[in-house]
């Protein structure tokens, strides 16, 4: 009965391996009709003048758009405390107005 087992999973290992390959034939052949589909179709499409350069269709020249990135908040804190920290402040006459006009109004943080 072990005997049996053996071969039933060696079959099925097979039959499994024979789809693999057999789906990865189609894929590959797919793959190259449709390039050649696509090539095929854009040498009979009309090219305005100057797109000789360009022999790809023109849906093919559209972007792609995708979501925005680097909108985020990155904070950087060597360019905030030399913009806003406590020693900037104090080198400029308007950086001294700033400091006191934050004491004035009751400001717990004068500074970065």
């Amino acid at each position: 009965s072990k005997c049996g087992r053996s071969e039933d999973a060696r079959m099925s290992i097979l039959g499994i391996r024979t789809v693999l390959v057999a789906a990865i034939l189609v894929l590959l052949c797919l793959r190259s009709f449709s390039s050649w589909l696509v090539s095929g179709s854009a040498a009979r499409l009309p090219q305005a003048e100057g797109c000789e350069v360009c022999p790809l269709p023109p849906w093919q020249h559209q972007q792609v758009r995708t979501r925005k990135r680097g909108t985020e908040y990155q904070p950087k804190n060597i360019k905030r405390k030399r913009t806003h920290g406590w020693i900037k402040r104090l080198s400029t006459r308007g950086g001294i107005e700033v400091i006191l006009r934050r004491m004035l109004k009751g400001r717990k943080s004068l500074c970065h």
